[in-house]
């Protein structure tokens, strides 16, 4: 299918955080824009860290927390997840070889090695040929990441009936 304005359209569905596949998504969404096409990436649970900025997010202030009780209380378990899921690609491991962190550096040693771009140079490419990059809001919530610690290339945000009318619509669509 093709849009009213003759481009193709690529949809990708990032929810990996391993920097292996955020790279992947990345390039085949460069790639599809350099080829005229109008590409959309919906990043959601782990693969929101692909377009987070880098660093450890504070917890949601008290006044933007869901109003649920449980055990420990969701604000607790939040400061704590977003303590051990630092955001950003500079904490983002590769799917295989982590070696606790080592992984992460050899695997940048060699991209540097080879010219090849890292996420902190891919997503503002992509998002200057017109990569829209969408966050998924329930992901968001849940993880309890604050709107404020993603990328400016973030342009939406939405949950997965937008994604929906987005795929249905498309002529590619991946999921990585």
């Amino acid at each position: 299918m093709t849009e009213g304005n003759g481009k193709k359209k690529m949809v990708l569905v990032l929810c990996s955080g391993e920097l292996d596949k955020a790279l992947a998504c990345m390039n085949i969404a460069v790639g599809g824009a350099s080829m005229g096409m109008n590409v959309t990436v919906f990043c959601t649970f782990f693969g929101l860290n692909a377009i987070r900025k880098d660093g450890v997010a504070p917890a949601p202030r008290k006044e933007d927390e869901p109003k649920r009780v449980g055990l420990f209380g969701a604000r607790a378990l939040r400061r704590a997840f977003a303590w051990l899921n630092p955001g950003g690609g500079t904490y983002m491991n590769p799917s295989r070889f982590s070696f606790v962190g080592l992984g992460r550096r050899l695997m940048g040693y060699l991209m540097r090695d080879t010219r090849m771009a890292n996420l902190d140079e891919l997503v503002p490419m992509a998002a200057k040929m017109g990569v829209k990059f969408i966050a998924c809001t329930t992901s968001l919530e849940a993880l309890g990441i604050p709107r404020d610690n993603l990328r400016p290339e973030v342009t939406e945000f939405a949950g997965v009936a937008t994604f929906l009318a987005e795929a249905v619509e498309s002529d590619v669509n991946l999921f990585i």
